[in-house]
């Protein structure tokens, strides 16, 4: 057995083989309740979605963004939820289905925000449709509304989620 990975052992009899389950000794043993554990990615028995907040390199500031992982075309593949644009021009709102965020050339980070409940999930897009989009903000080098604090793609994701979190769709980690 690899100790690095505690990988499983495999037996040198193909039709007899097992899986070792030494890597779950620091469970009490009433909690195992089976040798086979599940792939979460094959057809996710699970009723809730992790969301995330993603993040791409981007100058001045980083891209923001929410990731829904819906396993919809595969393994850690999901839905972004998004503003792209400038400030100079205004934003506008995108949705997609996107491949796993660390597979998103310039993808720099992910943090679990919590999750949403299977049956709640086809609420996430009207309630992002509804976040206004940080309009146009400047013309030229002169603020167009300098008593407001500029609103980027940051401060969109950040109502996004306390709007999620307000119609009960995003729920605390597991």
């Amino acid at each position: 057995m690899d100790t690095c990975l505690n990988r499983p052992e495999k037996s040198s009899n193909p039709s007899n083989t097992t899986t070792n389950t030494t890597f779950l000794s620091f469970l009490p043993s009433k909690l195992i309740l089976s040798k086979t554990i599940p792939n979460p990615h094959k057809n996710p028995p699970y009723e809730s979605r992790s969301i995330y907040l993603m993040a791409e390199s981007g100058l001045p500031r980083d891209h923001h963004a929410i990731f829904v992982e819906t396993y919809e075309n595969g393994p850690s593949t999901g839905h972004l939820y998004h503003v792209k644009g400038n400030i100079q021009e205004g934003m506008i709102f995108e949705h997609r289905a996107e491949q796993p965020p660390e597979e998103i050339p310039g993808f720099c980070g992910k943090e679990k925000l919590g999750v949403v409940a299977v049956a709640e999930y086809g609420r996430v897009l009207g309630i992002c449709e509804g976040v206004p989009v940080p309009k146009k903000q400047f013309q030229g080098a002169k603020r167009l509304y300098p008593r407001e604090p500029l609103r980027r793609c940051q401060e969109w994701v950040a109502e996004a989620v306390d709007a999620l979190k307000g119609e009960g769709v995003l729920i605390g980690s597991d």
